[in-house]
C-alpha cells in the first residue's frame, strides 16, 4: 500500500517502533505533536500522602525543580504505563498503577478505592482533565500546575488513519484541520475519544493502554496489513 499514509499526533522519536512497521509495509507516517510545553513555577502544600501524575510529562516537570525533597514518607501514583516509566527513573517505587489505564472510570474508581483517606497531590498542566479527582471531596486533594500546554497547531496533509494521542492534540488539530470523509480515527484512551466525540468525530478505535504494539496490532489485524 504505497498510497497509504497515516497521522500520528507524536514526535518521531516518540514513535520509532511504529516508524519501523510503516517502513517495512511502505506507509507514509507524519508524526508530529501539535502541542509544546513550558515550565510553570509551583509551590508544594504540606497537607498531602500520596503525589499523582497524570503523564510523563508531569513527572518531568515536577522533578527537574525538586528532585532534592524527601519523600521516604510519601507514596507515587500514576495514570499508566509510561508515566511508571518516568516516575521509576526518580522514585524506588511505584505505589499505584491502574490496570486498565485507558478507561478513565475505571482508573477513577480504583484509586479512590486504593487512596482511602489519603490526601492526593495532583501535579498537571493547565490541560489536565484531573479525572481521578472527580468524585473527591476538595479536602482530599491540591492540584499543582507544573506546566502549561501549549497548542502549536498546523497543516496536516490529507491521510487515511489518523491516530491522536490526548485531547490536547485534538483541540490543536481541529485548529486547522478537519477529518476527511473517508478517513479512519483512533483514539489513545478514552479522554481522547471524548474530545473526538464533542467534535462530531467517532473513533474507529480506541487504544486500551499506552504501548505502539497496541496500534501496531490493530493495524495489522483490522485494517489488514
Amino acid at each position: 500500500m504505497s498510497d497509504f499514509s497515516i497521522f500520528i499526533s507524536r514526535n518521531k522519536r516518540d514513535v520509532q517502533e511504529l516508524q519501523s512497521f510503516c517502513l517495512s509495509r511502505k506507509i507514509v507516517l507524519i508524526a508530529d505533536s501539535l502541542i509544546e510545553f513550558t515550565y510553570t513555577p509551583f509551590t508544594i502544600p504540606e497537607d498531602w500522602n500520596v503525589i499523582f501524575f497524570p503523564s510523563p510529562r508531569a513527572v518531568d516537570f515536577f522533578f527537574q525543580e525538586h528532585s532534592r525533597l524527601n519523600f521516604s514518607n510519601k507514596k507515587f501514583a500514576c495514570a499508566g504505563q509510561g508515566s511508571a516509566l518516568a516516575l521509576q527513573k526518580w522514585v524506588e517505587k511505584v505505589d499505584f498503577l491502574p490496570k486498565n489505564p485507558g478507561k478513565i472510570n475505571e482508573v477513577q474508581h480504583e484509586f479512590e478505592e486504593w487512596l482511602g483517606e489519603g490526601k492526593v497531590l495532583f501535579v498537571g498542566s493547565n490541560q489536565s482533565k484531573k479525572s481521578v479527582l472527580t468524585n473527591l471531596p476538595f479536602n482530599q486533594y491540591h492540584f499543582i500546575q507544573a506546566y502549561q500546554t501549549n497548542f502549536k497547531s498546523e497543516e496536516i496533509a490529507r491521510c487515511h488513519v489518523y491516530i491522536f494521542s490526548s485531547p490536547s492534540n485534538v483541540k490543536s488539530f481541529l485548529l486547522r484541520n478537519q477529518i476527511p470523509n473517508n478517513s479512519k480515527v483512533i483514539s489513545w484512551g478514552q479522554s481522547t475519544t471524548y474530545e473526538l466525540e464533542k467534535n462530531g468525530i467517532t473513533p474507529i478505535f480506541e487504544l486500551k493502554s499506552s504501548e505502539l504494539a497496541e496500534i501496531i496490532q490493530y493495524l495489522e489485524e483490522f485494517l489488514k496489513f
